[in-house]
């Protein structure tokens, strides 16, 4: 990548990935929805989820957005895409 632009950026995020990284972006989006459910969860039985500690949801939802931005970045073949540099 030649220059760090936001249409650089864009163009990456939409164009396609590596079948590993795909299988990587669900995970990483099912942990940030694990987190968020935590977070909810949390707020409406307090007592019965005393037991997990409470830094875990707001790490999960990190690692998870995290990961998923940076898994979508990735691109299969960026030679055959003039659009990526």
């Amino acid at each position: 990548m030649k220059y760090l632009t936001i249409k650089n950026i864009y163009n990456r995020l939409v164009a396609e990935g590596p079948t590993f990284f795909n299988k990587l972006r669900r995970w990483m989006m099912a942990c940030a929805a694990l987190g968020t459910a935590l977070v909810a969860a949390r707020k409406e039985f307090p007592e019965q989820l005393a037991f997990i500690p409470e830094e875990i949801d707001g790490y999960l939802i990190a690692i998870g957005l995290a990961g998923t931005f940076v898994a979508s970045l990735t691109v299969s073949n960026p030679d055959s895409n003039p659009k990526v540099n």
